[in-house]
């Protein structure tokens, strides 16, 4: 597909300064963190005086990939999008993104791209950062940034001081209630946030649990149980207030260790497992299975319930976690994009 067969739509994006690839959307091993961390990178390119005008995304819109447009759209970003997904898979990927020209091309996916791939989206694109990239030829991009993700060919920015972690207000709670967060990301592969509640919900569970609002459905089936329903707005608040979290092994298990939360996490997939085994190791989080749920958590709660224990661990996440995670990563890119005049 050439540059003069796009439609008059698309020409309109052409030739932005700043150029995001990233996907999210109920999509097993993807889910929308690669989302909220590309949102995070243009709010703060936007506040460094970057027009947002000039950022764009190319990202997937039809079926299951629909919710992580629509993150993108809320926050009033340009979008491009082909009309089928699979214009931004495999082979069709590189041609679709050389339809446009950027200072910047920052992808944010688990890719595996080629050197010539890499070497052909220079033709276009004046940079290029490699986010979570487990390609071989890494090398070749300007930047790369695997926070959590291990590349096997580079140890550069690899670890916590790499993190781009998305940002909320925080209300101090005046309540004081004790309360239990409890997210899945994006996408619930497990079904694992239904099966924690059924469990909660036959013990004699007393904490209010802060849950996402589009699982009220869900909560209906448990009444034995009390909840806080909070949204995008009221998210970082909830998690920050709340005595302890049950979580997945994704981004939101680096946003408990940035505000000092303890945390139960439950992978979902092989690379969650990994990240979460790294942190337990360190003592920053404790790992439960999803097939022992029904043998485990009710004695792993009551270890949470525990103030000496909670307290204890919060110290301990503090001093290996919470005051390692900085904003490195978010300056190495200004920096890049500065380069030269850029």
């Amino acid at each position: 597909m050439k540059l003069n067969s796009l439609s008059i739509s698309s020409k309109n994006f052409l030739n932005k300064r700043i150029i995001f690839r990233c996907d999210g959307g109920d999509v097993s091993e993807i889910g929308t963190g690669h989302i909220y961390r590309c949102l995070t990178i243009a709010k703060f390119l936007v506040s460094k005086k970057i027009k947002k005008k000039n950022i764009l995304f190319i990202t997937k819109k039809n079926q299951n990939f629909y919710n992580g447009f629509k993150l993108i759209k809320t926050e009033g970003y340009n979008i491009f999008s082909p009309n089928r997904n699979r214009k931004l898979e495999n082979k069709f990927e590189i041609d679709t993104l050389n339809n446009f020209k950027s200072k910047l091309l920052i992808i944010d996916r688990l890719d595996d791209l080629k050197k010539k791939e890499i070497i052909k989206l220079k033709k276009n694109h004046r940079k290029i950062i490699l986010i979570d990239s487990v390609s071989k030829y890494i090398k070749y991009s300007d930047l790369n940034l695997n926070p959590h993700i291990k590349n096997k060919y580079t140890k550069k920015n690899f670890g916590l001081e790499y993190l781009i972690l998305p940002e909320g207000k925080i209300k101090r709670d005046k309540t004081k209630e004790k309360k239990i967060f409890l997210y899945f990301g994006g996408y619930d592969n497990k079904n694992i946030l239904k099966k924690i509640l059924k469990i909660l919900n036959n013990t004699n569970f007393n904490l209010k649990i802060c849950i996402e609002k589009k699982n009220r459905k869900i909560c209906k089936s448990f009444k034995k149980l009390s909840y806080i329903f909070f949204d995008k707005r009221s998210f970082f608040s909830n998690l920050k207030n709340s005595n302890f979290a049950i979580i997945s092994g994704g981004l939101i298990l680096y946003c408990a260790l940035k505000y000092n939360v303890p945390s139960i996490s439950i992978p979902q997939y092989k690379h969650q497992k990994i990240n979460i085994l790294r942190i337990k190791k360190r003592k920053g989080t404790v790992m439960l299975d999803a097939n022992q749920l029904e043998q485990k958590l009710e004695y792993i709660l009551s270890k949470f319930n525990n103030k000496n224990y909670i307290n204890s661990y919060k110290r301990n996440i503090k001093f290996n976690f919470s005051n390692k995670i900085n904003n490195n990563a978010l300056a190495m890119i200004i920096n890049l994009y500065d380069k030269k005049n850029i």
